[in-house]
């Protein structure tokens, strides 16, 4: 049956029914219909009495169920006058006691075994579209976990202090844990975190004049392997110093009297904004169907340049007490497209009735890598407009 059905793409009830099982009482239905085809081909044919008998018959099903069970299955409130009615257009045999049945299931309806098949055959009926979804109501307040509770209020801790969080190689070259089939170079797990975080802050350290920052503060929360277990430690700092500590010391001594509040309390969101200075979001505030005319327009993405940044400072002498707008001004209009941020002031102080200013000019091209010639050239078109200024001076 499903072998045929495949072949034809046939797709029905009938298919989806008869190819699972089948009632062996069928056999002699089978015979009967197989008997009148040939007695209309072959008139003078001879039948004898059956020959091909089973010797165990199907056994009559038996399911039991009520119309409460019924009811909560389909989360329908059916009455037992309406299963009574349905059983009947089934022309099932079945009796009836307060809301229970007993019913004695066809021999050719081997799939109703239980009061889950029989929700199904009533459910069909009734129509599937009269049944309502309602999401269930559970009074459950889940556990908060400790680890996932710790680490998280640490996390956002050195978020708020300006950090931001990296993940470096579980693998290393050396430690006290070995592994097996790994990289060469890489056959021990980590035995701290300080080591990652420093060669993370060296690499990072040549773009800090791109980012415009002196330090890079950064901080990683992770897993470290010795002869004694595993442990999760907190490592932070910057390109000068690294600090780390375990999970359960950091814990101790910046959120102390604030993990007891948080652990299974619902309002844990709440505490930690609490905690970290910040106001807890306002639930009742929402977005706007429409934007007004006074509301700022979107700023659409812009991917960065996958090519390397070529950074340049200009310091220059002016009469004190003038500004830098002036200075400001002439470096952008001579930096050309390549300069990709504003220029940055990183540098002021007088001296001798003059003042200095020291700009940091930052070159990109999004399609492709500059040369040292490009950028000295625009820095010599800069120089040359400097010296037009007889109060100006390069220093």
């Amino acid at each position: 049956m499903r072998k045929t059905a495949q072949a034809l793409n046939i797709f029905t009830d009938a298919r989806k029914r008869f190819e699972n099982d089948l009632s062996s009482e069928l056999g002699s239905f089978a015979m009967l219909e197989l008997s009148s085809l040939i007695m209309e081909m072959c008139p003078d044919a001879v039948f004898e009495d059956i020959v091909d008998v089973y010797p165990i018959k199907q056994p009559i099903g038996k399911v039991s169920f009520s119309a409460e069970r019924i009811s909560k299955i389909l989360g329908l409130n059916v009455s037992p006058r309406e299963i009574e009615e349905i059983l009947k257009k089934y022309n099932f045999s079945f009796k009836e006691e307060n809301g229970n049945f007993k019913m004695a299931a066809p021999f050719f309806r081997v799939d109703l075994e239980n009061e889950e098949d029989m929700a199904e055959e009533v459910g069909r009926i009734i129509g599937y579209d009269k049944i309502k979804p309602i999401i269930p109501k559970i009074n459950f307040i889940p556990r908060q976990n400790e680890i996932y509770t710790k680490t998280s209020l640490a996390r956002n801790k050195l978020l708020s202090e300006g950090y931001s969080e990296i993940m470096t190689y579980t693998f290393t070259d050396k430690g006290e844990v070995g592994v097996l089939e790994s990289a060469s170079d890489k056959k021990f797990l980590r035995t701290n975190l300080s080591d990652g975080l420093k060669e993370s802050a060296k690499l990072n350290q040549p773009n800090a004049p791109f980012l415009e920052i002196d330090k890079t503060k950064i901080f990683e929360i992770g897993t470290v392997f010795t002869k004694k277990g595993e442990e999760i430690h907190v490592a932070y700092g910057d390109n000068k110093k690294i600090t780390e500590v375990s999970l359960n010391d950091f814990y101790k001594e910046s959120l102390s009297g604030t993990f007891a509040q948080v652990l299974g309390s619902p309002t844990y969101s709440s505490l930690i904004s609490t905690k970290l200075g910040a106001q807890p979001p306002d639930s009742s505030q929402k977005y706007p169907d429409k934007l007004s005319s006074q509301q700022p327009a979107v700023t659409l993405f812009k991917m960065w340049s996958l090519y390397p940044f070529i950074s340049r400072d200009v310091a220059v002498w002016v009469s004190e007490g003038e500004s830098s707008e002036k200075l400001e001004k002439l470096l952008k209009e001579n930096c050309t497209e390549l300069l990709i941020k504003e220029p940055f002031m990183f540098d002021s102080f007088s001296k001798n009735g003059k003042t200095s200013y020291a700009f940091r000019l930052i070159f990109q091209s999004y399609d492709r890598t500059l040369t040292d010639d490009e950028v000295n050239n625009i820095i010599k078109k800069i120089t040359v407009k400097i010296n037009e200024n007889n109060s100006w001076e390069i220093r």
